[in-house]
């Protein structure tokens, strides 16, 4: 939200057909096309949701996910939009990322089972249902270290922004992210 509203960013919002896409997934598609409702299945459609950039100086989307599936969607960021591109990477207390995760899963009831069952019981799960989110690797989602480290190796620009510190200082944690992209802060 912070990005888009930055004249010199241009961030998709919306696909051709006037639909909302927060989180196209495209780029791990083949990983999670049958287990999330929404996402961005093919390139053409890709595309499309960059056909108003105008002269924007950074471009970019925001995929939750390619962070976990980091090694496919390395491959397929590389193998779409070259290794010159610049990497921003938000990560959120694993613990409280893992039960907001939950919570979200209970309110959507796809969850089913106590916090501490979910957190014993998820990969079976997800193994055992194709048909489940990843969300539901609630504590795999937070092992961060692998990630984040493969994104450092692969790519010569990486950015990490750590969730408590934007919101303590948002302002500050913003500042920092314009001048990781290159562009001039506004006010």
């Amino acid at each position: 939200n912070y990005l888009n509203q930055h004249p010199d960013i241009f961030m998709p919002t919306y696909n051709q057909d006037g639909m909302k896409v927060k989180e196209p997934r495209f780029l791990i598609k083949d990983l999670v096309q049958q287990r999330l409702h929404n996402g961005v299945w093919n390139f053409e459609e890709y595309q499309s949701l960059f056909t108003d950039v105008k002269d924007e100086k950074s471009i970019g989307e925001s995929t939750v996910l390619y962070l976990y599936y980091y090694k496919h969607a390395i491959k397929k960021i590389k193998y779409y939009l070259g290794e010159d591109v610049r990497i921003i990477i938000m990560l959120r207390n694993p613990i409280e990322r893992a039960y907001s995760a939950y919570s979200f899963a209970s309110r959507t009831h796809q969850e089913n089972q106590t916090f501490k069952e979910a957190l014993m019981n998820a990969r079976k799960r997800f193994d055992e249902d194709n048909t489940l989110s990843p969300m539901i690797l609630y504590k795999e989602l937070g092992l961060y270290y692998k990630m984040v480290k493969a994104y450092m190796e692969n790519f010569k620009d990486v950015h990490v922004v750590l969730y408590d510190d934007f919101v303590l200082e948002t302002n500050l944690q913003v500042r920092r992210v314009f001048n990781f992209l290159n562009i001039s802060n506004v006010n």
